[in-house]
């Protein structure tokens, strides 16, 4: 089982982060990866946050 505590750390991390610069790239590549990742908590919060309004 894993521990999923610091997978999601990481994730709201990776959002804050992410929104503080407007998603540059290295930001968005993270979520990316976050998006595949294999804890349905982690892909979950990763797929909630939207990067650019169209």
């Amino acid at each position: 089982m894993i521990d999923s505590q610091p997978l999601v750390l990481a994730a709201e991390l990776t959002v804050a982060c992410g929104r503080r610069t407007a998603w540059t790239g290295p930001w968005r590549t993270q979520l990316r990866m976050l998006r595949q990742h294999p804890c349905g908590d982690v892909r979950d919060m990763a797929y909630a946050e939207v990067t650019a309004v169209e």
